[in-house]
């Protein structure tokens, strides 16, 4: 049914990067390789994994599997339950090859069926697994974190430590640098398995920076905060409102959203605060799905970009795409993205705990630096240089068979 060196790629979620991983890998599969991508119909319908079916490329097949929808990530039973139904689902659709050495399953985004597959010892029979990760927790909890939510991170690094030592699984793949470093150190047997990579952006088109900011109705000296994205209360949307609505917010720097909508959004940008930020005429609402070379032109017009996320720890396309164009960031001061801004003095660290007064005054003053912020964004750009496409396709690649590199 198969030949050998097949790679049955996973992926029923196309939610954030997931969707582009799938198409940059898959886009020019080597010639000599079969590849199968296991997905469902609601992802096929994403941008990126419809032009990426409408040419089909030769040595891809497309596999519809079904899997249950996701759990409450804050409950450990249901978290436990969401990962288990979800190992099943994977498990069933690899039942046909399972006996076969010569099979490989690489799942994209292993960490929502982490618990299903980390109790085994061979979770796809004789297939090798090769796994690439976005989480790991691998910072201290941070204080006050509630007891459920300690007990599902340490649940979740002795699941990661387990499946990574698991006969079956070949590689595992991070965009952390911090926890590949500390699982290598604690756990020195485990090193060879371990890879690290970094988190791809495409190479931004040229773009005439004076056309991009009229078109984003930026006025001459005036500076500009580009938040891009999914529009959500997570991503430190009720933060950025309520700074560029307070009274000693800047009369010259804009701040302009742009991305798709969610519930939560929408409740924030209809209330009062950002009702008067945008009479002011320093909000501005972009919203809906942003085109890429749209996307290129709003990153060439921004002063600075927004990562300031609330309590997300993994790693954030947006900050490379940042990088990319040379922007500096406002960034939050944990997980990935607060180590690298700390780490590469990419811009300015936002706290959420500290006064607004005193958060409205340093954001002004970062944005008013044109000399701090141009040196951050060079940061960033010598920072993410190597973050490409290319470069992530050959690094992955390169785990599932040397030569393909």
């Amino acid at each position: 049914m198969f030949p050998p060196a097949t790679v049955h790629l996973i992926e029923p979620n196309p939610d954030g990067h997931r969707a582009w991983f799938v198409r940059w890998l898959l886009s020019d599969p080597p010639g000599d390789r079969q590849w199968v991508l296991h997905t469902t119909r609601a992802a096929a319908r994403h941008p990126a994994l419809r032009a990426l079916l409408a040419q089909r490329p030769a040595g891809l097949r497309v596999s519809w599997i079904t899997v249950p929808p996701a759990g409450d990530p804050a409950n450990p039973l249901a978290l436990l339950r969401h990962h288990l139904r979800r190992a099943r689902a994977y498990r069933r659709a690899l039942r046909p090859v399972r006996h076969r050495a010569d099979q490989v399953v690489f799942i994209p985004y292993v960490d929502d069926v982490l618990f299903g597959l980390a109790p085994l010892r061979r979770p796809f029979g004789a297939n090798t697994l090769i796994a690439l990760g976005m989480r790991g927790d691998w910072e201290p909890p941070p204080a006050g974190l509630a007891r459920r939510a300690r007990l599902v991170r340490a649940l979740r690094r002795r699941a990661l430590l387990r499946l990574i030592a698991a006969p079956g699984c070949g590689r595992y793949l991070s965009n952390q640098p911090p926890l590949v470093r500390l699982i290598a150190r604690a756990r020195p047997a485990l090193a060879p398995k371990l890879v690290a990579y970094g988190d791809p952006a495409p190479s931004p088109p040229a773009v005439d920076r004076v056309q991009a900011r009229g078109k984003a109705g930026c006025a001459p000296g005036q500076r500009l905060l580009l938040y891009f994205g999914p529009l959500a209360r997570r991503k430190g949307l009720a933060e950025l409102i309520a700074l560029v609505a307070h009274r000693d917010w800047h009369p010259d720097h804009k701040v302009l959203l742009a991305g798709p909508m969610t519930p939560d959004a929408e409740a924030l940008l209809a209330g009062t605060a950002a009702a008067q930020a945008r009479a002011a005429g320093v909000l501005e609402l972009h919203a809906g799905v942003v085109p890429e070379q749209e996307a290129a032109a709003l990153m060439a017009a921004a002063d600075a970009v927004w990562v300031a996320y609330r309590g997300h720890h993994g790693m954030s396309g947006v900050l490379v795409q940042a990088g990319a164009h040379a922007r500096a960031v406002v960034a939050c001061p944990e997980g990935l993205i607060g180590w690298y801004a700390r780490r590469h003095r990419l811009g300015w660290i936002h706290d959420p705990a500290e006064p607004i007064d005193a958060r409205v005054r340093a954001l002004n003053a970062f944005l008013a630096d044109d000399a701090r912020r141009r040196a951050c964004g060079q940061r960033a750009r010598d920072c993410f240089a190597g973050h490409t496409v290319p470069a992530f396709v050959a690094r992955v690649r390169a785990q599932l068979w040397p030569e393909v590199a």
